[in-house]
């Protein structure tokens, strides 16, 4: 999905990104996958990380789900092609990551 995103052409390219967010009705929609994608990424930290506390679960999906569309967002409004969206787009993973270090349930992930 990320991919898609970035990418110069698919069905989240530019066009669709700016209908997005210029139209009401889309980006209730838009919205309403974000918040499905976050519970998915909730999910698999729960299965990853049994010790995570509910909050910091709900906290770091959150975070991470916020970070991409943010980052993705920047990138669709300043014009950036799908390189530097992808670049753009890794250095966020990288915050995120290294953000998500500091949650005590995350350092001893499951095996």
């Amino acid at each position: 999905m990320l991919e898609a995103l970035v990418a110069e052409t698919g069905e989240y390219g530019p066009v669709q990104v700016k209908l997005i967010l210029d139209r009401p009705a889309l980006r209730a929609r838009a919205l309403e996958r974000i918040t499905e994608v976050q519970q998915e990424i909730e999910t698999r930290l729960r299965e990853l990380c049994p010790g995570i506390d509910d909050v910091d679960a709900v906290a770091a999906s959150g975070i991470a789900v916020g970070g991409m569309q943010a980052v993705i967002v920047h990138c669709r409004r300043h014009g950036y092609g799908a390189d530097e969206a992808r670049a753009a787009l890794d250095r966020a993973l990288t915050v995120v990551e290294e953000g998500l270090g500091t949650v005590p349930g995350m350092r001893d992930p499951a095996p």
